[in-house]
């Protein structure tokens, strides 16, 4: 079964938006923002693999880190239970 496109758009963005709120949180020290920024990198690089490959593989190894990174937000209102949903 072919990896979601659109899945992988939403959870992206998602992702995204809380992983660049992290990093522009007031207050952090230098080891805290490191961490936020890094992991903003590292979705940003999932994504752009799986739109650079254009294979299954690749889709759905990102929508599996997106959805992982979602879960950590999962308090958060624009958050959907079904992004996190085995395919």
């Amino acid at each position: 079964m072919p990896a979601d496109l659109d899945l992988l758009e939403e959870v992206y963005g998602f992702a995204k938006a809380r992983a660049v709120e992290r990093t522009q949180g007031k207050g952090m020290d230098l080891g805290a923002r490191r961490v936020a920024t890094s992991n903003l990198r590292m979705l940003q690089t999932y994504y752009a693999e799986a739109k650079h490959a254009g294979s299954n593989a690749a889709r759905a190894a990102a929508i599996d880190v997106f959805r992982k990174a979602a879960m950590r937000d999962s308090g958060h209102r624009d958050y959907d239970p079904l992004w996190t949903l085995p395919g």
